[in-house]
């Protein structure tokens, strides 16, 4: 509405944006990409109103929303160069404004604060405790997200790979509001330009800076796990391209038709622009009957023995046992051994102080295979894993398939003992119910995959290929 002055086309706008897939796919579950979407909106906002009024309670007012927004996720990390390059082409002398920007940088400090709520938080032992930032080099850790600075580094940057990165970015940004519209965008260029050259040559800035900049630094790999992950990141680029579909509307008013006409053109195209993402988007969001993570979460608890370790290797494989543990106060007697991508430290605090100091401070897959051997030694409890992986043992202990798991258990059988498929239950295992969610998808891939390999133990060579191949196509 700021930069168009049409309500029909704000309205266009923001319903687009409402049912773009990925936005919408982040608003109905606990993340924190929407309230990112929210701070990189009001930012914005706040800068094309001081870049109007000069009004120095919008830069101070943009200076606190900025910081604050730093507490919630660190894309603002990227994107703080580009809106500071605003402030600067906008007034082009600040050191005669020393004052101001001083203010502001004090203004900034407050909000910051809210990350010193980390350590409190932390010295509770909450039952997710990421990073235990109780020290201040686990701290820094922590609000540097180091943990995901492999990402960064561990593919190569070339011009073919960026050229393939951004061809499927394109694809991405074509589905999310829908294929129909994917190009209308554009349409709206030309009239926030009449309207305002300077706004206009910004929002495509911002637009650009968000889509290339994210492709540069995130360097995915070309993989459905990989898109499906790093989509979110570029939220903010649809939503700019949502502002200029709206802004797509203003082309009635140019042509100079009668008032009536042009509110009703604009009426119907701010319609469709809702409509079509919103019947697209619709059946892929509606999560009123997930169950998948549910499910499978219950069913690996109910799977371990009493006093059990579990350690999972995968989100989908963790997450859910953590929360039917957490809140609904299902098997407190089982020890998730691995919430955070390593092993718990805990698990192996007896293990000799020379051994644990040759590890990393986040462990290699060495380091793992060491310190998960040494765990089914020593712990004297029953050890269940979500993947089946090598074993070192000195007592002849090995993994055997239980159920969409496997045991630790002493011996040379690999023939289940217990028929886990006739005592799980399951709302749904259609594939046409996942809705294209790669956690529903992981979930069923996992359960048709144990089933192929017991059928495969049983000697039922085609049930075992019926059952691999169904895991292999989801």
């Amino acid at each position: 509405l700021k930069v168009t002055r049409d309500r029909f086309a704000a309205v266009a706008a923001g319903l687009a944006f409402a049912f773009s897939g990925e936005f919408w796919e982040q608003s109905v579950i606990a993340e924190v990409y929407t309230l990112n979407a929210f701070f990189i909106v009001s930012c914005c906002l706040l800068l094309l109103l001081w870049y109007e009024a000069r009004s120095q309670r919008y830069l101070i007012a943009f200076a606190f929303v900025y910081a604050l927004s730093l507490s919630n996720h660190n894309t603002m990390n990227l994107l703080g160069p580009l809106l500071l390059t605003f402030v600067f082409v906008v007034d082009q002398r600040p050191w005669q404004r020393w004052r101001l920007y001083a203010t502001c940088l004090v203004v900034s400090l407050l909000p910051l604060s809210i990350y010193a709520y980390l350590p409190i938080r932390s010295l509770a032992n909450p039952p997710v405790d990421w990073g235990n930032p109780e020290t201040a080099q686990n701290f820094w850790e922590v609000v540097t997200r180091q943990q995901y600075a492999f990402g960064f580094t561990k593919n190569p940057r070339t011009l073919e790979r960026f050229i393939v990165q951004t061809w499927e970015f394109s694809k991405l940004y074509a589905k999310e509001f829908t294929p129909w519209l994917c190009l209308l965008p554009l349409a709206g260029i030309w009239p926030l330009w009449r309207r305002n050259a300077f706004t206009c040559v910004a929002l495509v800035v911002f637009y650009l800076y968000v889509v290339f900049g994210f492709i540069m630094l995130l360097n995915f790999d070309i993989d459905k796990e990989s898109l499906w992950l790093n989509n979110v990141f570029w939220i903010p680029a649809y939503m700019m391209a949502a502002i200029f579909l709206g802004a797509g509307i203003s082309w009635f008013t140019d042509m100079r038709l009668s008032r009536p006409v042009t509110i009703g053109l604009s009426a119907v195209a701010a319609t469709i622009f809702a409509l079509l993402p919103l019947a697209s988007n619709y059946h892929k969001n509606d999560k009123s009957s997930y169950y998948f993570a549910h499910d499978f979460g219950m069913n690996v608890l109910n799977t371990l023995a009493p006093n059990a370790i579990y350690i999972p290797d995968a989100d989908h494989a963790t997450f859910p046992a953590i929360y039917l543990q957490a809140i609904e106060g299902v098997r407190q007697d089982v020890t998730i051994g691995n919430k955070y991508g390593y092993p718990e430290e805990s698990l192996y605090a007896e293990m000799p102080a020379e051994t644990r100091a040759s590890f990393r401070k986040i462990p290699t897959d060495e380091d793992e295979a060491v310190i998960e051997s040494w765990i089914i030694e020593n712990s004297g409890r029953p050890v269940y894993f979500s993947r089946k992986k090598p074993v070192a043992s000195s007592t002849n202990k090995r993994l055997v398939p239980q159920g969409l798991l496997y045991a630790v258990e002493s011996g040379n059988t690999d023939e289940p003992k217990v028929d886990w498929w006739e005592k799980y239950n399951w709302h749904t295992l259609d594939e046409a119910d996942t809705r294209g969610d790669l956690t529903a998808e992981f979930v069923l891939a996992d359960y048709w995959f144990a089933q192929g390999r017991d059928h495969l133990l049983a000697g039922e060579k085609e049930k075992a290929l019926e059952a691999l191949n169904r895991s292999l196509a989801i």
